[in-house]
């Protein structure tokens, strides 16, 4: 029934775990790994990779916007966003003021995927194209997700050395492997 809107997601998912990747690898630019990389290509990578991640958030966002218009929620989607935009503020206060972590555009992000996969979960459940243990195991895999991601967002500054660079690199494969598995879960 929603054939064309469910290849529009998984496209997507698709879309988002492969930004992620790139955004990965643009992180990785920055460390020891970089050392081994001819200098002329490590300039155009670092232009490409926030090039090639802005273009992919970009088309991700629209897809998930042109099929989430035409599947019926079971919760306006205001409220989803709503819920999200909250989350920010609540996330914001508490790793600012509490915990004196400076502002990035990190928390924002988390935000906006956090907001697109509840939107999406509020249109698989009010469609019952996933339910039972399968929905459940998508929401607790968004949830892991974003907590994970939280924690290492507050202790990013915190932690030098490779250890920064694991604990960047761990939400962003959160991110992909989330994605990933909601591709899936659609094809099936």
């Amino acid at each position: 029934m929603y054939s064309l809107q469910i290849a529009q997601l998984v496209g997507s998912h698709i879309m988002l775990a492969v930004c992620a990747l790139v955004f990965l690898g643009w992180r990785l630019l920055s460390t020891d790994v970089a050392q081994k990389v001819p200098e002329s290509l490590l300039k155009v990578a670092k232009v490409a990779c926030p090039v090639l991640v802005g273009v992919l958030m970009v088309v991700s966002i629209g897809l998930f916007i042109v099929a989430l218009r035409v599947i019926p929620h079971a919760m306006p989607t205001f409220v989803v966003c709503a819920v999200a935009i909250i989350f920010y503020v609540i996330a914001l206060a508490v790793s600012y003021i509490l915990l004196s972590r400076p502002i990035t555009a990190t928390l924002p992000l988390l935000a906006c995927w956090l907001g697109l996969e509840a939107n999406f979960l509020n249109g698989l459940v009010s469609t019952r194209l996933i339910t039972g243990a399968s929905l459940i195991v998508l929401f607790l895999l968004v949830a892991a997700c974003t907590l994970v991601s939280v924690v290492c967002y507050i202790l990013y500054p915190r932690v030098r050395g490779k250890g920064a660079v694991i604990i960047c690199a761990v939400p962003c494969a959160c991110i992909a492997v989330v994605s990933c598995a909601f591709a899936i879960s659609m094809c099936m």
